[in-house]
């Protein structure tokens, strides 16, 4: 299933935050200028990489992040939390303009294929 408005973050425990917010960036705003407006994401609930993440999103004023209540997947039985981040396009523009060449990306790929699903 694929949706032009929706992109879908994973890998994010092994993401530092900072590239998160790089990677959606550079796919909205860099060579490729994907026309989305919300990212999703989840998180085994204990590793509250996505409750940072949201806190990065709303101090740099990126756009706004809902969460699920946490739930067990009946696949796997981990407890997970489901975001919805709805991007600023504008703050988030702005940032990739002030930081897109800053940010240290070692740990990514260079086509985020770890990331992003289409």
């Amino acid at each position: 299933m694929n949706c032009c408005g929706i992109r879908e973050a994973s890998g994010l425990q092994d993401t530092p935050i900072k590239n998160c917010i790089y990677a959606v960036a550079r796919l909205r705003f860099g060579y490729e200028q994907e026309q989305f407006g919300f990212v999703i994401f989840s998180e085994e609930a204990s590793y509250r990489k996505g409750s940072k993440l949201k806190a990065y999103i709303k101090k740099h004023k990126l756009g706004t992040v809902v969460q699920s209540p946490i739930e067990v997947n009946p696949n796997t039985s981990n407890r997970l939390r489901v975001y919805i981040y709805t991007i600023h396009q504008d703050n988030l523009q702005k940032w990739w303009l002030k930081n897109g060449d800053d940010v240290d990306m070692e740990d990514c790929d260079d086509d985020d294929s770890n990331m992003w699903d289409d």
